[in-house]
């Protein structure tokens, strides 16, 4: 899915200023942030707290989607399946010629169109709606990417982008916010899905705060901060301090038993020592040997 391209290694170009009408278009889809951009004026407002990106031109690029996802799980759609195609297949036309006057690689947008399909598939398949227009048979992935399932390879990009995130922060964050808005993939069957899904969101916030040398306080989009704190940093807080004070102690112990055994070990040796060495001044003084050398000094 990736090749090393020098289109991958400059992901996003700035726009010319001396391009007025390439300005005029995006500058009026840069202050919208998320919102419905469709000629046919179908849907409301999108909540900046709800839908509230940070400066990520992906996401703003696929802001129709983004408007699609919030009438889905807000249950506020009710028009036909051909209207939906309709619609999800101009937001992602737009998306594509966004991000290509944009500069943006043909791997990367690929891939950056295979998250948001899966995205969305999921979303509508989630609901009764989706479920009586029968979408999972005419799906965003099973038209452009022959695809009926994409719950895999999401996370396996996902992936890809972490270990490379110099190169695809963008899409590492478009991501992100694809699994805060509720996309699950291939944990949603999973006992501890829940559980794993909050690290995976953890770990993108962390790694996305990090390369932006943002403090935790201040991420790229504030709202998308995830509740989810490792219970491993909290429990064993105090890890090395404890380890260091149970070993102490131990010592302290194994020291004291043996001073002990040691003490009572050695008394009887001591005392021996003691009546032995008694013993031998008494038989050295008592002798014939020395009664003799004492009368030779007194002859003298």
């Amino acid at each position: 899915m990736y090749d090393n391209n020098d289109d991958d290694k400059t992901i996003f170009m700035p726009l010319a200023e001396n391009d007025e009408v390439t300005q005029q278009s995006f500058g009026e889809i840069r202050e919208q942030d998320a919102r419905e951009l469709t000629s046919e004026n179908l849907f409301q407002k999108i909540s900046k707290l709800e839908y509230m990106f940070g400066p990520n031109n992906l996401m703003k690029y696929a802001s129709e989607i983004f408007a699609v996802h919030y009438q889905v799980v807000n249950k506020s759609i009710d028009f036909s399946v051909d209207k939906l195609k309709m619609t999800l297949s101009d937001g992602l036309t737009k998306f594509t010629i966004r991000c290509q006057q944009d500069g943006v690689g043909e791997n990367l947008l690929k891939s950056a169109k295979y998250i948001l399909c899966a995205f969305i598939d999921e979303a509508i398949l989630s609901t009764e709606y989706g479920q009586n227009i029968h979408w999972s048979q005419q799906s965003m992935l099973s038209t452009n990417f022959n695809e009926s399932w994409g719950g895999e390879t999401f996370f396996k990009i996902r992936l890809y982008c972490l270990d490379n995130i110099s190169e695809y922060l963008e899409l590492f964050e478009l991501i992100y916010i694809c699994i805060c808005l509720g996309f699950k993939g291939q944990f949603s069957n999973k006992s501890n899905g829940k559980l794993m899904l909050d690290r995976l969101k953890r770990e993108s916030y962390d790694a996305i705060c990090q390369y932006r040398e943002l403090h935790d306080d201040a991420s790229v989009a504030k709202h998308w901060q995830t509740d989810y704190e490792p219970k491993a940093p909290i429990k064993y807080k105090h890890t090395f301090s404890i380890f260091f004070g149970v070993i102490f102690a131990i010592l302290t112990v194994v020291y004291i038993g043996l001073s002990f055994f040691i003490n009572q070990a050695e008394s009887p040796v001591i005392k021996d020592i003691d009546n032995t060495k008694q013993q031998l001044i008494t038989s050295y003084e008592s002798s014939p040997s020395t009664s003799s050398d004492e009368s030779v000094i007194n002859q003298k």
